[in-house]
């Protein structure tokens, strides 16, 4: 039976906003950037320091964790506490790595979804919402959407011409994932 759903893709593909269309509990996830305009602590990420997020790691509490352009990005332990506790799903947004990773851990358990949509409307939704590593992400845009499709067992193109199709899409996918349980 799934339990968590992994979100992976390309930065600006809008991996949280499709995750946000699903009515599953969400794991939030701690990074060492700083908060973007409008970020909540706790509601986003759980925002630290790289100093604190590794002790955590020595102390043996997360889980996985990668660098990307600089900061470092992590899931606990704790935050798996409760996920095979009751009948919730639950959904994250990691990268490739931390994606396989989960993978490993919880098998069958685990779906990963890529989300994707073209390199010039990621790149207008970077520059949209600012950010001073854009460069670095447009740079990388490529080798994360080959990752994404490398490890991913369903895709969501979430280009806007085609939000339409994915909403279709998304409702048939949390209705197969929910009704697993009954």
């Amino acid at each position: 039976m799934i339990r968590i759903v992994v979100f992976v893709g390309p930065s600006a593909s809008g991996k949280s906003t499709v995750r946000d269309k699903f009515d599953f509990r969400k794991i939030v996830t701690y990074t060492t950037r700083s908060p973007r305009s409008g970020e909540i602590p706790g509601v986003h990420y759980h925002f630290t320091d790289r100093e604190s997020l590794m002790k955590l790691n020595e102390e043996g509490r997360i889980l996985e964790y990668s660098e990307y352009n600089g900061n470092l990005y992590a899931t606990s332990m704790d935050s798996f506490e409760n996920v095979f506790k009751g009948d919730d799903i639950y959904s994250v947004v990691l990268d490739s790595s931390g994606a396989r990773k989960i993978k490993v851990l919880y098998g069958d358990s685990a779906i990963i979804i890529g989300v994707t949509a073209g390199r010039d409307e990621c790149i207008a939704r970077m520059q949209s919402r600012g950010g001073e590593d854009n460069d670095l992400r447009i740079a990388s845009f490529e080798k994360e959407l080959q990752e994404a499709g490398d490890i991913s067992e369903l895709i969501i193109n979430n280009s806007q011409k085609y939000w339409d199709t994915s909403a279709r899409l998304i409702s048939v996918i949390q209705e197969g994932i929910l009704g697993q349980k009954r």
